[in-house]
């Protein structure tokens, strides 16, 4: 299969669906079908929700490649109803980020959820008002710097939730520790997103969009096993 340029690659079936769903797709099945992750999954109450988050977010990453993107180019809806079904696995997948921090930092699960619901809409917002503003100085036609707005200011939540929150936050060292290796893989895949956005931005360049593969496969096919490796690690 030849590709007309890195940037047909990235917005090809081959990387914007197949290559995201082998991982995911293996991993909920362990989770669901194995015996030892199971036992895993019930030593404790804190390791039962992990267990279930990783269940809701594994078929969470499944989803998101198939529904909001091969099945909305497949049905073509009007542009407000595709935009929003991307917005919400958007927030959704930041969601699963605060949820994850919030419920273990706080030893609350419900509390978690209620306070990472309340959390998620904040950079999104701030991303957009921030783009509706510089939009007047310096339109910008591909839509890219939306996105590396938003980029930018997650990264920064995730440093900011490592270096400072957590600490203050967290006594038991070895939660912290698996907390702040999270925040740390979260700002690695935003922090790669926004470089490569800025990169195009400022230089056109077409590998970037073969580079920009890597922050999406850290996203949807590794994170959540990565959660699930970390905290059987934690030790």
């Amino acid at each position: 299969m030849v590709f007309e340029s890195w940037r047909a690659f990235y917005q090809s079936d081959l990387q914007s669906l197949w290559s995201l769903l082998p991982v995911p797709a293996a991993f909920l099945a362990y989770l669901l079908l194995s015996r030892r992750a199971r036992e895993a999954g019930a030593v404790s109450s804190e390791a039962r929700f992990l267990r279930a988050w990783a269940v809701l977010f594994a078929a969470g990453t499944l989803l998101d490649p198939l529904v909001g993107g091969k099945l909305m180019s497949v049905l073509g809806p009007p542009p407000p109803v595709g935009t929003a079904v991307m917005l919400a696995f958007v927030l959704l997948g930041d969601f699963r980020v605060y949820w994850l921090v919030l419920a273990l930092a706080l030893r609350d699960a419900h509390r978690g959820a209620r306070l990472a619901v309340a959390a998620t809409p904040v950079v999104p917002l701030l991303a957009f008002a921030s783009d509706r503003l510089w939009e007047r100085l310096a339109p910008d036609p591909s839509g890219q710097r939306l996105w590396l707005i938003h980029e930018l200011l997650f990264t920064g939540v995730a440093i900011w939730l490592w270096s400072r929150w957590l600490p203050g936050q967290v006594e038991d060292r070895v939660t912290l520790r698996f907390l702040r290796r999270v925040c740390g893989y979260v700002a690695v895949y935003y922090g790669l997103w926004a470089s490569c956005d800025a990169l195009w931005l400022a230089t056109s360049i077409d590998g970037v969009w073969l580079l920009r593969a890597v922050p999406n496969q850290l996203y949807y096919a590794f994170f959540v096993p990565f959660v699930w490796l970390a905290y059987s690690r934690r030790g």
